[in-house]
This record gives structure tokens, sequence and C-alpha cells, in this order.
């Protein structure tokens, strides 16, 4: 006899499987790198059917654009979070940088920004999937909250998608370069 759900946040068996491809595809394409990961080992370490696999992603390049936005959600999350706790623009200027700095040198960020490198010979596609679902995202997300900031006359500022740039790029700096 199964057990009900008690708690309707719980992932449903469907979201299961698909964190778990996530995770599995995350780990081998930072350990071997985008064209040394096949969808079939990807299946194994998962570890679900083939099938499924192929239910959850059309194919490599859509799994590999479901781990960079995964990545970007939690970063899009922790922004949300600096946001709500209705801190002062300083403060919550300061949360969005300390998650964006944990975020992009965390290991795993610096072996797949690795791979995206080493990888872009062979994939060219791979550096534009990485900014469209990586930093392309995370720039508008921060340049929306800086646009609510120059409306409200909290700050002046006039271009916010280039603040936004300016900004995480003076965040991450030498630190990025060094951990490369």
């Amino acid at each position: 006899m199964s057990k009900k759900r008690e708690n309707l946040t719980d992932p449903s068996p469907q979201e299961g499987k698909r964190a778990s491809i996530l995770a599995a595809a995350g780990r081998m394409f930072t350990e071997q790198g985008y064209s040394g990961v096949s969808m079939d080992a990807i299946a194994e370490a998962a570890p679900v059917s083939k099938p499924t696999l192929y239910n959850h992603f059309k194919d490599k390049e859509d799994l590999f654009r479901a781990v960079m936005e995964a990545r970007c959600d939690l970063l899009s999350e922790a922004f949300d979070r600096g946001i709500a706790r209705g801190h002062n623009t300083e403060e919550t200027l300061t949360i969005m940088a300390s998650n964006f700095l944990d975020l992009v040198l965390a290991p795993q960020a610096i072996a797949l920004h690795r791979v995206i490198v080493a990888e872009s010979g062979k994939f060219p596609e791979l550096g534009e999937l990485f900014y469209e679902t990586g930093p392309k995202r995370v720039i508008a997300r921060l340049s929306a909250y800086m646009k609510s900031l120059n409306d409200s006359g909290a700050l002046a500022i006039p271009d916010a998608d280039r603040a936004a740039s300016l900004f995480l790029n003076m965040i991450k700096s030498e630190h990025h370069m060094c951990c490369l």
C-alpha cells in the first residue's frame, strides 16, 4: 500500500527523476566535458531508463541547457530572497554580490566554465547556450532590480543593463580568474 503524500510541495516521482538526471548530468559534464558524455551514460548514472531520459530532454544540448538554467535559477532565487527580506539598497546589493560570488566561485561552476571554454572550439553553440542561460539571465534579473531603484529614486541608474553587467563583472573580477 502506498502512502499518501502529506506535503503537497514534495516532488512528484517525475520531478524526482528530472532532478536526478540534472544532478548526474551536471556532475558528468563538469568531470568529463560536453563531448565526453553520452546520453546513455547519463541515463545509467541517473539511474533512469533511456526513454525516461528522452521524455524529459530531447537531446544532450537540451539537457545541458537545463543544467545551466538550474544553476541560474539558484542565483535568481538568491537575488529574490535578498530583495524580499526588505533590506535597504546597500544591504540588498551586498547580499546579491555575495550570492553571485558564491555561485560563480563554487568548484562545480568553475569546472563547468572550464568545460565551456575547452569545448567551445568544437561546439561553438555551447558558448552561446551558456551566455543565454547564465550571464544574460542574471544580468536581466539584476537589471530589473536596478531599474526599480532608478524608478523609485533610490539610485540614479540611467542604464540599468550596463550597470548590472558592470556590477557583476566588478564583483567577479580577479577572484574568478584566480580560481580558473
